[in-house]
């Protein structure tokens, strides 16, 4: 077996061109293309790679010399090979990024490199086939669709980003509900609030990207778990509803964190601060003269403990 030596090697491998250039769109989508003065075709700013040059570095320097501006290219949203043809000997390889989106101000800090370019415009999808021959026109719609699908990821990511705060302050809100429950003796607290803060936030989030009876749902079984903790227990002769309050706080946590997960987060704080207050009035001196009970031994009562006489 006969062995070259890796210079003889490389030398007979079979070689192609590279290109780069950048996507650009302006705020309605459309394409900025430019005109060059070598041809008689459009083309997106960009041109041949400088030997052993990275595409995305090709790609920046093109953009800086064809319009003066200095960008840090996005994604790459196209690889393309196209066969030799005409007096081109090779293929090449065209790299197409992701250059953002130019608003006027931008456009109009645009300066065309004079040598090789007669002007730029922004044309529409639709148009692109008037200005691009046909392996172009394909190339840059197919850049298009990337960059929408770019767009799109980048949208959704943001939206899970924003649900997650809002699942975190429905459970922060109700986990403040449950500590007080937990201060006060309850049967139920911080734990169970929270967890019903997070069920009720989720559901929420559901119900707010378009299942707006999935809070039903979520409220009717959050009324089973409230009706569990309500009981009667004989004290003397009387008999006395326990757990009504906790059971309330929970419909009241369910509702909080519903509304937390749709994104009303006002609502929700107001909702937690006038439920605490509400449950801690009695506690509160100066205040507690607005409990009730604080009065009720000077009023009739409408359900006497006791059957009256003969009964």
């Amino acid at each position: 077996m006969t062995f070259t030596d890796a210079a003889t090697f490389y030398a007979q491998l079979p070689t192609m061109y590279g290109a780069a250039a950048a996507l650009f769109t302006d705020e309605t989508g459309r394409v900025l293309l430019v005109k060059p003065n070598y041809r008689d075709h459009w083309s997106l700013p960009g041109g041949i790679m400088e030997a052993a040059e990275p595409p995305r570095d090709g790609c920046a320097r093109e953009v800086a010399e064809e319009l003066g501006l200095t960008i840090d290219p996005g994604e790459l949203l196209v690889v393309d090979w196209v066969p030799p043809e005409g007096d081109r000997p090779r293929p090449i390889v065209h790299w197409v990024y992701d250059g953002g989106t130019l608003t006027t101000a931008d456009a109009q800090r645009i300066k065309l490199q004079e040598e090789e370019l007669d002007e730029f415009r922004f044309i529409a999808e639709a148009d692109l086939g008037g200005y691009l021959p046909p392996v172009m026109t394909a190339r840059v719609r197919t850049a298009l669709r990337a960059k929408s699908a770019l767009g799109s990821v980048a949208m959704s990511l943001a939206s899970s980003f924003t649900d997650a705060g809002h699942l975190a302050v429905a459970v922060g809100l109700t986990y403040a509900l449950g500590f007080e429950r937990d201060l006060r003796g309850a049967p139920t607290g911080d734990r169970v609030f929270a967890l019903i803060g997070a069920g009720a936030g989720a559901v929420g989030i559901i119900a707010a990207h378009g299942a707006p009876n999935a809070l039903a749902g979520a409220i009717t079984g959050i009324g089973f778990i409230g009706g569990g903790l309500v009981f009667r227990q004989s004290v003397g002769r009387a008999q006395v509803v326990m757990g009504i309050t906790t059971a309330a706080a929970i419909f009241a946590a369910a509702a909080i964190g519903a509304a937390a997960g749709q994104g009303r987060l006002l609502v929700a704080t107001a909702a937690t601060l006038l439920a605490l207050f509400v449950l801690e009035i009695r506690h509160i001196k100066i205040l507690n003269v607005l409990d009730g009970r604080h009065w009720a031994d000077r009023f009739g009562n409408d359900d006497p403990a006791e059957p009256p006489d003969g009964h």
